[in-house]
């Protein structure tokens, strides 16, 4: 609890910083900002376009929606963070709370932290009700922060902020087909983002205010749509396929239309000016399941995903990953999970009892250009009521 307070604080402050009297610029971004993370996903790698298989298809691919085969509700709050920001927020706390020449504090703070990226994504709440064919989201908050610290003629960090509310209704139908099983599905969103881009210099943060300013925010809301198909090989009775691997193919189409977040409702202020655009994104993947062995279920997974982003190179949007589901009876399972996030190392466990569900995960994100590679490991919790 401590730890996401303290990453909600520090989003909170970052984002009240106000505005430089010279405009500095818009923070360079590397990122590929994903409107929601699953857990068990990226536990697995991100790896999830053709697994789809439950109440998550909403968001990675619709079409798992057609194949679910029972109703599933969720319940949770989750939050994301590097091992490092919980530190940054202190020392950033204890050199605002100094007195007299702030500045410097806040120089020789950033200079310390030279060349490091900090990530936080903190609460992401939100509720879940789907069942066979068909599924509802209800994501009131999933704030998210991404920080570099560079130099800009002085110590600088730049800052990307983003808070988005969603609410998304997702429907999958099954095509009869000769050979194989076939499905699509659709996923609308309707969204209301707050969005902040900028670079902030020393003198800035020891200038830091309490109170959100309206003028340095952006926020709009847009209604998009994601589009996913899956296809299944057929459960041969002989052959190599039915014994060793279950293939099945998935591809989702995100952010549709991707028209940009073009009407405004002045939450914020009357003045506030429009975030960046989602991005039109596409989304390939293969799942291979093994056979069942005493209480487990296994599979692999890989995917290329995002292609069509403009931060997208062929090892950004590369996930693979293996899932490793064990079952002792249907109050008491879990799940353990390994993978390649972007080519850096990712682990994730499940644990339930009853209807009470604990995910927990680690990562790397590339947050840095192709030429110049860095990795941020990052560190996923969820505690939810599932049922």
């Amino acid at each position: 609890m401590k730890i996401l307070l303290s990453l909600i604080s520090l989003i909170i402050a970052v984002a009240s910083i106000p505005p430089a009297q010279a405009n500095i610029g818009p923070a360079n971004d590397y990122t590929i900002h994903q409107q929601y993370l699953s857990p068990r996903a990226v536990g697995m790698g991100n790896a999830h376009v053709a697994v789809a298989d439950d109440e998550y298809a909403l968001f990675y691919n619709p079409a798992g929606l057609a194949w679910l085969d029972s109703a599933k509700m969720n319940f949770g709050v989750g939050a994301m963070g590097d091992v490092d920001i919980s530190k940054f927020y202190g020392e950033l706390k204890e050199a605002s709370d100094k007195q007299g020449n702030d500045v410097d504090e806040m120089t020789n703070l950033l200079q310390r932290n030279y060349g490091k990226h900090f990530s936080a994504r903190a609460p992401t709440v939100g509720a879940f009700w789907v069942r066979p064919r068909w599924g509802v989201a209800i994501i009131p908050s999933d704030l998210s922060l991404e920080m570099g610290i560079a130099r800009n003629g002085l110590p600088a960090a730049g800052v990307v902020g983003t808070n988005d509310t969603t609410l998304a209704y997702g429907r999958g139908w099954n095509i009869k087909i000769a050979y194989g099983k076939l499905a699509v599905g659709v996923t609308g969103r309707a969204v209301y983002r707050l969005y902040t881009n900028k670079v902030v210099n020393a003198a800035e943060l020891a200038l830091q205010s309490d109170i959100f300013n309206e003028s340095d925010a952006k926020e709009g809301f847009t209604f998009d749509a994601d589009v996913g198909v899956l296809y299944a090989y057929p459960k041969h009775t002989q052959g190599f396929f039915k014994k060793w691997f279950r293939p099945t193919i998935g591809l989702a189409v995100r952010n549709v239309a991707d028209y940009g977040f073009g009407t405004n409702f002045k939450l914020l202020g009357d003045e506030t000016g429009k975030p960046e655009r989602a991005r039109r994104r596409l989304d390939a993947g293969a799942k291979f399941d093994l056979p069942d062995w005493w209480i487990w279920r296994s599979r692999l997974a890989i995917d290329q995903r995002d292609i069509g982003h403009d931060n997208w190179t062929f090892e950004k949007g590369s996930h693979i990953g293996a899932e490793f589901l064990w079952k002792v009876s249907g109050w008491w399972k879990g799940g353990w999970r390994v993978g390649l996030n972007q080519m850096y190392p990712s682990l994730g466990v499940t644990a339930k009892l009853g209807v009470f569900q604990i995910d927990v995960a680690t990562y790397g994100e590339q947050v840095r250009s192709s030429v110049d590679k860095q990795q941020n490991r990052r560190y996923v919790a969820k505690a939810s009521v599932d049922f």
